[in-house]
């Protein structure tokens, strides 16, 4: 015969309430913890964090709004990097006109070249850097997997 404890069950033992959802999507949008707590009624913010620390359903669910979020966020940019790229062979002639135009200012010149380079840099690097991310996620999944990991020198 089990003995059972009297009153409330504790927040780890508890389904997670409606409210504390939305906090919990709140604070995924971006808001803190205590302005998430204050749009649902709870008066500590504590409470809030406590049902994300001790119950697991609630961290879930934290975990999975914020994927999510940062999911559309990643899809919104990747569609305006697409964008951009698709118009970039257009402004590059744009800026190699302007660069070479002889009616154009020293001062314009001067801060269109530095774009130039600045683009030509930025794209070189970001591919060095993916190409980095990439090794790295392969080494980690390596160690994740107790597979041999072969460990090598690369400059980035």
């Amino acid at each position: 015969m089990s003995i059972s404890k009297v009153g409330r069950p504790s927040i780890s033992e508890s389904e997670v309430p409606p409210h504390i959802e939305e906090a919990l999507l709140h604070k995924s949008r971006g808001k803190t913890w205590a302005d998430s707590a204050t749009a649902v009624g709870l008066k500590k913010y504590q409470t809030l964090k406590e049902w994300v620390n001790k119950n697991d359903k609630a961290k879930k669910f934290y975990k999975e709004a914020v994927q999510e979020r940062q999911e559309r966020i990643q899809d919104k940019l990747d569609n305006s990097y697409e964008m951009l790229i698709d118009s970039a062979p257009e402004v590059a002639v744009q800026l190699l006109k302007i660069i070479k135009n002889e009616k154009t200012k020293g001062y314009a010149k001067t801060e269109a070249i530095n774009s130039f380079f600045r683009i030509v840099e930025r794209g070189w690097s970001d591919k060095k850097l993916a190409e980095a991310l990439q090794e790295t996620k392969e080494r980690i999944d390596y160690l994740e997997t107790g597979r041999p990991l072969q460990m090598t020198e690369r400059t980035i």
